[in-house]
């Protein structure tokens, strides 16, 4: 009887290992799937996804992708091969914020198709170029994506009115002698105007574009910015 129980006691282990190596998570992506790959949600056409960074490391989680939207169709849950999950990395520590895929075949045709569905309008965008053999590229261009205030427009609204509206609320109703506790409010909801509906973390292309940088190089012995001229190059510049 003790040796029947050991073994049932190292099949229920086993179980319990295979069931948690089969155990997919849910990435929640920066982008809508609605905007970025409409052909996936209208009849299924499938795009290559891959991690862009963290080559390195073996990827050992199975993953399926959500997006930032509302609308419960907003997943990627079917793959290249039949697959219904993605190998992908563990998030965690300072992995957790910033970890990057790359999805392929879709660009321009893809988001005419999406338009503004569910308000957030395309991406930033960026010109590659190959320059100085295989292993060189260079951004040529970056092109931040509409605005908050861009697509409100867009929908008929005015921003503009909207941000006067909301800052004469905050001075009717916050108590703040000094005007600093309100100032701030109002800034705040001002700057959330200027920003992409996306989620932002750091330094992006469309800050890179709004001030004015327009060629980024990387030749294999570093990465070297030129604004307006002024050239500042480095090994610690590859995040941006």
């Amino acid at each position: 009887m003790e040796q029947l129980a050991s073994v049932d006691g190292l099949c229920d282990l086993v179980a319990k290992t295979i069931r948690a190596s089969d155990s997919v998570t849910t990435y929640h992506i920066n982008l809508s799937v609605f905007t970025s790959i409409p052909d996936f949600w209208g009849f299924g056409q499938l795009f290559p996804i891959i991690p862009i960074h963290r080559l390195e490391e073996f990827p050992n989680k199975k993953g399926v992708l959500s997006d930032l939207t509302c609308d419960s169709e907003g997943k990627i849950n079917k793959f290249i091969g039949g697959e219904s999950s993605l190998p992908l990395h563990e998030l965690e520590g300072e992995n957790s914020m910033k970890y990057y895929l790359g999805m392929f075949l879709g660009g321009a045709y893809e988001e005419a198709l999406g338009g503004l569905h569910n308000l957030f309008g395309g991406p930033s965008v960026i010109r590659v170029s190959q320059i100085d053999g295989p292993h060189g590229f260079a951004v040529t261009r970056a092109v931040p994506g509409p605005s908050c205030s861009d697509v409100l427009r867009a929908m008929n609204h005015e921003p503009e009115v909207m941000f006067e509206t909301l800052k004469h609320r905050i001075e009717e109703y916050v108590d703040d002698e000094g005007g600093m506790a309100g100032a701030l409010i109002a800034g705040g909801i001002a700057e959330s105007f200027h920003n992409m509906p996306y989620l932002s973390v750091g330094s992006s292309c469309c800050l890179t574009a709004a001030n004015g940088i327009n060629e980024y190089y990387y030749s294999g012995e570093g990465f070297t910015l030129t604004a307006g001229g002024d050239v500042v190059s480095g090994e610690d510049d590859h995040d941006q």
